[in-house]
């Protein structure tokens, strides 16, 4: 968008800020969104919280429906040299892909961030952990559980 006139079948990849999209948007031409504050999931828990990825929109408020219909879908990044192990990029992703995967197929009018937490958990943390996905083999459920409340991605269980 930056570099001059982009041929009108151009796909534009944004990261970098909200007035790209837009633009590329209101200019016909298709999108993929993927913020670098919101959606770079090899950041630090605490930089790009759960809640922070799930609270995303993708669509800007100021594009009409046509507009808004060059919005192709969302795209999450995790760079590997900064998750060095198979493990540090499951405990990444995972929990992630799914507040991303339900903002993308669901309408924000709809999208209710307790409700998704509370099937999240323990339901889908276990079938993450018993996979392997987001806990090596040999660490339980609960114990996911646990680190991923410390980090403040899930909400502390009720005693």
């Amino acid at each position: 968008m930056k570099g001059g006139d982009l041929p009108q079948t151009s796909i534009v990849h944004v990261w970098n800020n909200d007035a790209d999209t837009t633009a590329a948007a209101k200019s016909g031409r298709d999108v993929v969104y993927s913020r670098t504050s919101f959606l770079y999931i090899d950041y630090p828990w605490e930089r790009v919280p759960m809640s922070k990825m799930y609270a995303t929109e993708p669509v800007p408020a100021e594009l009409n429906a046509d507009e808004a219909k060059h919005i192709l879908g969302l795209q999450a990044n995790l760079w590997t040299e900064h998750r060095p192990t198979d493990k540090s990029c499951d405990d990444f992703t995972w929990p992630r892909l799914a507040a991303m995967a339900e903002v993308a197929w669901t309408d924000a009018s709809k999208r209710d961030y307790p409700d998704f937490l509370s099937r999240m958990k323990p339901d889908q943390y276990q079938r993450m952990a018993l996979t392997g996905l987001a806990a090596s083999q040999d660490e339980p459920a609960d114990q996911l559980a646990t680190e991923l409340e410390q980090r403040g991605a899930i909400e502390a269980k009720k005693k």
